[in-house]
């Protein structure tokens, strides 16, 4: 889950509009394929803060960016990708994995 500080009215016009606050959970080992090969299961917890990159790209600001193109079909799909698409390294996260179970041959082990 990211929030954007852009969407805060007393935020739109400083530096922190370019921001966005992450958190989320993350699973793993509970697929049939990662059980078969022994992966334990693993829980975690991450924070991290990230470049809003619609904001950069497309907002408005004193900096020259794309925002004529906006409302552009190019443009749209620009933004829509980036709703949905972290671009690799424009975040840092700190994770805590709080849940670790090994597997030993077909029965779990704390």
């Amino acid at each position: 889950m990211a929030l954007k500080a852009s969407g805060f009215e007393t935020l739109k016009d400083t530096p922190l509009r370019y921001a966005e606050l992450h958190v989320g959970f993350d699973a793993r080992g509970f697929e049939e394929k990662e059980r078969e090969l022994g992966y334990p299961i693993e829980r975690s917890f991450y924070v991290g803060v990230g470049l809003n990159l619609n904001e950069v790209l497309f907002g408005t600001g004193p900096n020259p960016n794309f925002a004529r193109y906006r409302d552009t079909l190019p443009g749209w799909a620009v933004r829509k990708t980036l709703e949905y698409v972290q671009v690799p390294y424009t975040s840092v996260y700190a994770k805590s994995r709080f849940s670790t179970i090994r597997r030993v041959g077909t029965t779990l082990q704390d």
